[in-house]
């Protein structure tokens, strides 16, 4: 019989922290373009991972995406929470 299997057979889709992304996206903005790809191989990752992080951190999504260039000035003062 051909069963769809459980759950558990599936592979894990992975998460990222915030604070994860956040320094992925400065070590990636920081590289030259020819280290850019290195890094993504390195780490596992797609260029759309790039996109949607950056996306992300360009509207101010600080509860999940705080920007990699922010300061401790700038984690205080925003009005997501504690910083």
């Amino acid at each position: 019989m051909m069963g769809h299997g459980t759950r558990a057979d599936r592979p894990k889709r992975r998460t990222f922290t915030g604070e994860y992304k956040a320094n992925l996206l400065a070590e990636y903005e920081a590289a030259d373009r020819g280290e850019r790809g290195a890094i993504l191989r390195r780490e596992g990752l797609y260029f759309s991972h790039i996109v949607e992080w950056r996306k992300a951190a360009d509207a101010g999504a600080r509860s999940g995406l705080p920007r990699p260039s922010g300061t401790a000035e700038t984690a205080r003062s925003s009005s997501y929470g504690p910083g």
